[in-house]
């Protein structure tokens, strides 16, 4: 399954594909491939990262907020530009979702001076289904009274 989400003038898509059974841990895995474009006319540097992901027991179990840029990196996406990465990661149930945001720093554009307070955003990452058959996964949690 997928999500398309916007912020300002970053658009990130996710994908996400069941790889298989990790039998020594009892969990089920799944891949997912993040795409960040910047549509925006100045770069943005990836500072963090957070992920809520949710088993079908409704689970939570959080990634940051504020955990380290992107496989342990602080890349910058330039005008125009994407950035895609590939990551994992397992549940112990047969379905979930995943969702979450992206850290931002806005760059100066080139030839600008450096701001001396940079701005910061979190681009928001849409909710998207970690499936074993593929087919849209609605979780539905119930709050307590």
């Amino acid at each position: 399954t997928h999500s398309i989400a916007t912020t300002e003038d970053v658009e990130v898509r996710v994908r996400s594909g069941f790889q298989g059974v990790d039998r020594s841990a009892n969990t089920m895995v799944w891949a997912y491939e993040v795409t960040i474009y910047n549509k925006g006319e100045r770069p943005v540097k990836v500072l963090s990262r957070h992920w809520v992901i949710t088993d079908a027991n409704g689970e939570i179990t959080e990634v940051g907020p504020g955990a380290y840029g992107i496989l342990g990196e602080t890349p910058t996406v330039g005008p125009g530009k994407a950035l895609r990465y590939t990551s994992s990661t397992p549940l112990k149930t047969e379905y979930g979702t995943m969702e979450g945001s992206f850290e931002l720093e806005v760059q100066p554009a080139e030839g600008e001076p450096a701001e001396d307070e940079p701005r910061n955003f979190d681009a928001r990452v849409g909710r998207f289904g970690l499936s074993m058959d593929g087919k849209p996964v609605k979780v539905t949690l119930e709050l307590g009274a």
